[in-house]
């Protein structure tokens, strides 16, 4: 298993880890684990750790608190500044450390990762911890005010033998705002588990939290698939699982070089590149949908107010439309739409103005509303007549072949010679054929035939006279 340490110092011959150990020396740690007080669990554990770390590129500093005076919260000592590790003397000092004072781990946290910043390098802070903060900061807080300040850190929590659920959320929530984990133990093993630089705390094992996305909307992820790529070799894996572990994946395999990694789960898919070894401890890949290209195939020259046909390709989602806008507009201004629903061809009005207009089609998933294709649609005038092939006389039917773009919902009817469209008399639609009947007025006088589009505009009207 490739560690922390090895992973952030490999990445640059110069560079080494910069850790700093926070140690809980208040006095509660005089409380017992296994039979023994929980300060000698800590001094051995601390001890192998640091044995480790002599012989690797490591600065290590440590900080103590509440192991010199009673009740005070300023009770925190700086015992080693980030440096090359003196296992020895490091030792010797936890050694000599006597519980007895509070908790003041928020500002110790806060303490040590002004000392890293000095580094001004990527920073480890491991707290240990038996309790909860007894002083004023708020450790959760803590966290928070660090990150946001720019410094460049991560805190990971060990919990020694905490009970209550209350005191973990503290510092679970301090290592999560920092981008670092928590571990609860329980007893001596698991703590020199815990401490060890092969540990699930301390390991670096390049692992990646996949989250897909579709437009910012989070979706649950089941089976992914994953692919990666190194020197055009590549190799796959299945998992149901939004987490990688690249290390227990590859092995041995996994040697330093460029990197691309893609992961695909249903519709949704997502790359990222990478130089192995990295020194950061987590990558991200998001997941987006992926998209087909759209496409418009539609008449160069359509009739204004008729039915055009269009072919098209593209998402097909349910509130994707396909409209009609003019030059250069977006799709809020169109001028005719319809919902494509999974089909084509789909059928459209044109414009009833005659001119030079475009065909769009809209991906609108989550309501984006995005332009993905635009083709110019030139719209020529319409043809409108009538000719009454009977005698048009008050309450007969009449015989009425008509002229127009007989679009759907497009109707003829009469009424008095107003141009309103809100004073007809009878009516018929065009798509009961041509030519249509309709019936004549009641009583004589001067009249108009209309042609309506389903908008029920007056497209067309031609004066009559209704006899006796």
């Amino acid at each position: 298993m490739l560690t922390l340490l090895q992973a952030q110092g490999s990445e640059n011959a110069v560079d080494r880890a910069q850790m700093m150990v926070v140690l809980d020396a208040s006095g509660s740690m005089w409380g017992q684990v296994d039979g023994r007080p929980k300060i000698e669990l800590v001094r051995e554990a601390f001890g192998a750790l640091v044995d480790d770390w002599e012989a690797q590129p490591v600065d290590a500093g440590l900080i103590v608190y509440g192991h010199r005076t009673k009740g005070d919260c300023r009770d925190i000592q700086i015992i080693a500044q980030p440096g090359p590790v003196d296992a020895a003397q490091l030792k010797q000092s936890v050694a000599q450390l006597n519980p007895k004072g509070k908790t003041p781990l928020g500002d110790a946290v806060r303490m040590a990762a002004e000392q890293l910043k000095l580094t001004e390098q990527k920073a480890t802070v491991i707290l240990l911890s038996d309790g909860r903060e007894t002083c004023d900061a708020d450790p959760c807080k803590v966290g928070l005010e660090l990150e946001e300040t720019g410094v460049d850190f991560t805190a990971h929590v060990i919990g020694l033998d905490i009970e209550k659920e209350q005191d973990k959320r503290q510092l679970k929530c301090l290592a999560d705002n920092t981008g670092g984990k928590y571990i609860d133990v329980h007893s001596a093993r698991e703590l020199n588990d815990a401490f060890s630089t092969k540990s699930d705390l301390l390991s670096s094992s390049p692992r990646l939290q996949v989250l897909a996305t579709a437009t910012d909307l989070e979706i649950p992820l089941t089976e992914i698939t994953w692919t990666i790529t190194h020197h055009e070799q590549a190799k796959d894996l299945v998992t149901q699982s939004t987490t990688l572990d690249l290390v227990d994946w590859l092995g041995d395999s996994l040697v330093a070089g460029e990197y691309t990694l893609h992961a695909k789960s249903g519709s949704y898919a997502g790359s990222i590149q990478f130089t192995y070894p990295i020194s950061r401890e987590s990558m991200s890949l998001t997941l987006t949908r992926e998209i087909p290209p759209s496409r418009l195939i539609v008449a160069d020259t359509v009739t204004a107010s008729s039915a055009f046909e269009v072919q098209w390709e593209g998402y097909g989602g349910t509130t994707d439309a396909i409209a009609v806008v003019n030059i250069g507009d977006p799709f809020n201004s169109h001028l005719g739409q319809t919902g494509v629903r999974d089909r084509s061809p789909l059928t459209l009005i044109a414009p009833a103005a005659p001119g030079e207009y475009e065909l769009i089609y809209v991906f609108d998933a989550y309501g984006q509303a995005r332009v993905d294709a635009r083709v110019p649609i030139k719209v020529k005038p319409a043809q409108f007549g009538f000719e009454v092939l009977t005698e048009i006389r008050a309450g007969q039917q009449l015989e009425i072949r008509w002229t127009g773009p007989g679009a759907q919902g497009d109707l003829i009817a009469i009424g008095p010679r107003t141009q309103k469209t809100d004073d007809h008399l009878y009516v018929n639609w065009v798509s009961e054929g041509n030519p249509i009947t309709l019936t004549s007025a009641d009583q004589p006088g001067e009249y108009e035939l209309r042609y309506y589009n389903d908008r029920y505009d007056i497209l067309f009207s031609k004066p009559i006279i209704v006899a006796p």
